[in-house]
């Protein structure tokens, strides 16, 4: 029986992949570090066979504990990374060791294929305007946050794979649209439009609803063409603006009506440190995020439309799904 074996299973795309893998595929098994309780709340929302996972618990930093969870295994996702916007250094060496680590568990137990899943981050953000393609090269700028950084070294370890024997599959998300997870990476942006999100910026970028991403992933996974290639996957290109009023409509909140300068954001930033450590979450504006949130960047997805028949969910539909599931979420939620 074929195996697969996903990395960050318990994290925001981790979870909502479960959810199709396991119709997808023989046999799924999925690594965790410390608890896997959240998945089964997705998975119920899915009405998703939750059985069908293999739990292995696995440290990717440890070789060892990381290759007996590999066992048995013929195919790798590697969903795995830490995505932190406060411009911490050590990010960058975690995100790279971690695909380093996969690369090489994959090599050494003679696994051949891997799926991983990079960024439109990686493709580098100098230059702003066009829609940027796989064929977009990195470039070193003061543009680029540290998250970038780090999921671009990351990516180069997948292709050294590659180079040493790999099949590898490199996909590049935009901004993930998923619910279920609030108070992580890009899931935190509907709750705080959903409460009151006075701020809006002019900027512009590219989102992905999580079961288009999952579903392309999957697909191309199966597909012999996309062997060592690489495909972004942006559903819609739209301005950050567009995103807060869509949310807002859907959630019967008020729409942000101040526009968040530099000058601005200078002022709000230390009062969003602030609410990240009252809350114990991690602070949705940091300079990164704020200056990466003023930039103007699109992607095109057509080499993924040129090798997949595939239509990407409407935007207001992706979040309408969203707005739902937190009302049921948050049924005493004030609207």
């Amino acid at each position: 029986m074929n195996a697969i074996a996903v990395t960050g299973a318990t994290g925001l795309l981790g979870a909502h992949f479960l959810c199709q893998a396991v119709s997808q595929f023989e046999r799924v098994i999925a690594l965790y570090r410390t608890d896997f309780s959240q998945v089964k709340k997705i998975f119920e929302k899915y009405n998703a066979d939750f059985g069908k996972v293999e739990w292995r618990k696995a440290d990717l930093l440890n070789p060892v504990e990381l290759e007996e969870s590999l066992l048995g295994v013929s195919q790798v996702f590697h969903l795995a990374a830490e995505v932190d916007f406060q411009a911490n250094p050590k990010l960058i060496e975690y995100n790279e060791q971690l695909t380093a680590n996969v690369v090489n568990a994959c090599l050494h137990l003679g696994i051949k294929d891997l799926i991983h899943m990079s960024s439109v981050a990686a493709l580098g953000r100098k230059k702003q305007g066009g829609l940027k393609s796989e064929e977009a090269q990195w470039e070193n700028s003061k543009q680029n946050s540290v998250y970038a950084i780090s999921k671009f070294r990351a990516e180069m370890e997948a292709w050294r794979g590659m180079v040493e024997g790999l099949q590898v599959t490199v996909i590049a998300p935009p901004i993930i649209l998923a619910p279920g997870f609030w108070s992580q990476s890009s899931g935190q942006i509907l709750p705080r439009v959903a409460n009151g999100l006075p701020f809006y910026t002019l900027g512009e970028n590219g989102f992905i609803d999580v079961r288009d991403l999952a579903k392309a992933t999957i697909l191309l996974s199966k597909d012999p063409q996309a062997r060592n290639e690489k495909f972004i996957v942006c559903g819609h290109n739209t301005s950050y603006q567009k995103l807060f009023n869509e949310m807002a409509l859907a959630t019967n909140a008020k729409k942000p009506s101040i526009h968040l300068s530099s000058s601005l954001g200078k002022i709000v930033i230390p009062l969003e440190w602030l609410r990240s450590k009252i809350t114990g979450s991690k602070p949705l504006l940091t300079r990164e995020t704020l200056r990466s949130s003023q930039g103007k960047y699109a992607y095109s997805s057509q080499k993924l439309l040129s090798t997949l028949k595939f239509e990407f969910t409407p935007f207001a539909e992706t979040i309408q799904w969203m707005a739902d599931w937190y009302k049921s979420d948050h049924p005493t939620n004030p609207q």
